[in-house]
């Protein structure tokens, strides 16, 4: 294994970088701090992986998702099947990223007396309580920015949706920021003051993030659970 490139995907997109492999047909691993991987043979993508997905849907999410040091290694590859053409992987990543970069802090809920049949769209509306952000509607659903874009764009697009509250792009920023283990139980003390003053959709907020935090832990799925009852109560 030899290293050949290593760089800062705020310097160097990953566009960029994806393109450089493809033209110098590289054999090889590409890998990023939080754990993610592409692999590539003669320039052709033929793995990828990040958290819970993988193949292309994994190289799209990546272009969601932000990614900081990579290192491009010259390696053996045993895997023979491309995933699809590079350009074509680019192109569609570059696309979500710019409908993410819209949909991200709209707070939309369904048009009155339009019937929704996709139930891609429908599993996600039922989490658009007139507060959330889509990223927040996104975690709830627990599905993936990749999966859920392209239902809301065609709900918007046919009118099935509406937004119903003003952007709110700081709790859609700090949604997509994973928290660190040390905001655990400072986020379960604000989310319940946030329960405290009744305010639900910022407690679920905090909640959830703590559950971000610490997935192990149950004083936040416990806290979590009461103010979905509380919400279901209202409804």
């Amino acid at each position: 294994m030899r290293e050949i490139l290593r760089g800062d995907l705020e310097v160097l997109n990953l566009a960029s970088v994806l393109q450089l492999i493809e033209a110098e047909a590289v054999t090889g691993v590409m890998t990023f701090d939080q754990g993610a991987e592409i692999r590539f043979k003669h320039g052709q993508l033929v793995s990828a992986l990040i958290g819970r997905r993988s193949g292309v849907q994994a190289v799209e999410e990546m272009f969601l998702t932000p990614l900081a040091s990579f290192v491009v290694t010259q390696a053996e590859v045993d895997e023979e099947r491309v995933l699809g053409m590079m350009t074509g992987v680019i192109m569609s990543g570059l696309r979500l990223s710019d409908e993410w970069a819209r949909l991200s802090a709209l707070v939309l809920g369904p048009r009155p007396g339009r019937e929704i049949k996709d139930p891609a769209l429908a599993a996600l509306v039922a989490h658009m309580d007139g507060g959330r952000t889509v990223v927040e509607v996104v975690q709830a659903a627990g599905t993936f920015p990749v999966v859920a874009i392209d239902p809301i764009v065609r709900g918007l697009d046919e009118g099935l949706l509406r937004e119903v509250s003003a952007p709110a792009p700081e709790r859609a920023k700090a949604a997509l920021s994973p928290p660190s283990p040390e905001e655990y139980y400072p986020l379960i003390d604000v989310g319940r003051t946030f329960l405290k003053n009744g305010q639900l959709v910022e407690a679920e907020a905090a909640f959830r993030r703590a559950q971000m935090a610490r997935p192990d832990d149950r004083l936040a799925e416990q806290n979590l659970k009461r103010v979905l009852q509380l919400k279901q109560q209202r409804a």
